[in-house]
This record gives C-alpha cells, structure tokens and sequence, in this order.
C-alpha cells in the first residue's frame, strides 16, 4: 500500500493537503497514537484518512475521495471533522470511537460507527443510503440527521440515542 503522507506510531501530522493521488488504500495516515490536525485529503483515489488504534483527528476534511472520506481503528478520536462528497463512508470507525462536532454529508454513508463508539453533536444529511449506521452499545447524542436516502439511523442491538433531530 502507498500513502501520499504518513507518519509511524505516535506521529504528528499538521496543516498538509493531499489532493489528485493515486493509492490503493488511503492518502494521509497516521500509526497507533498518532495525531492529525487540520489536514484536507480532496479529489484522491481511495480513502481520504486512515488512523490507526488511538490515535486522534482534529479538524481534518475529506471531500471528494473514491473511497472513504475518513476510516479510523478502534478507540480513536475525531472532534470537528468534515467528510463530503465521497464515494464509500463518510467517516468509518473501529470499536470504541468518540465522534465530536462532525459533519457526514453527500457520502455513500454518512456515519459507520462499531461496537461501543458515541457520536456527539454530529450531522449527517443528503447521504445515498443511512446517515448513520450504528453496530451495538452505541450513542448517538444531540445530533442532526436529515434528508438521507434510505434511513436516518440504521440501529443494531442495544444503542442510546437521545435529543437528536431526525426528519427526512
């Protein structure tokens, strides 16, 4: 797999675009712990953003990728990210992820969050199929889901959703 920007485990990658890369997996990534801040991935074949176990991403924004905006493994952290405008998930998540004042709009999905990850203050609107896709133990706190194709919030076993804004 190639990545146009990466850094190993516990790495810092701040204020970087990646735009117009050909990669047969994602474009900017980060290893286990690693921090990615304020950094845009537009116009990529494959994923946007690829995050391993722990590691955390702040600002970042994924428009217009082939694959998905955003993938991160279990126990990450995104607080005010952006996934726009691309062909697979707007921003996936492994087991355990906390999902802060994120925007999921006009992707394949808007949110897939696995088994015991929370989404606060999130919205999800104009996605092709769910806004959300929640796997089990999940939260789903005071956010907005609108105008999505086929479901708002497509809920699996024994999640908490409360004071969202759901229409269609």
């Amino acid at each position: 797999n190639s990545m146009a920007i990466f850094a190993g485990a516990g790495g810092v990658i701040s204020e970087c675009s990646a735009s117009f890369n050909y990669a047969d997996d994602s474009v900017i990534g980060v290893g286990g712990g690693g921090v990615i801040n304020d950094c845009v991935a537009q116009n990529n074949s494959g994923r946007g953003f690829l995050a391993f176990s722990g590691s955390k991403l702040n600002g970042c924004r994924a428009f217009f990728n082939s694959g998905d905006g955003m993938f991160v493994n279990d126990g990450c952290s995104l607080q005010n990210c952006v996934a726009e405008y691309n062909r697979g998930v707007g921003i996936a998540s492994g087991q355990g992820c906390t999902f802060n004042n994120c925007v999921a709009g006009f992707n394949g999905v808007g949110f897939y969050a696995r088994i015991g990850s929370s989404l606060n203050n999130c919205t999800a609107q104009y996605n092709k199929d769910e806004g959300v896709r929640l796997f089990g133990g999940c939260s789903l706190i005071d956010s907005t889901i609108s105008c999505n194709a086929t479901n708002g919030v497509y809920a699996m076993d024994d999640n908490i959703l409360c004071g969202n804004t759901i229409y269609s």
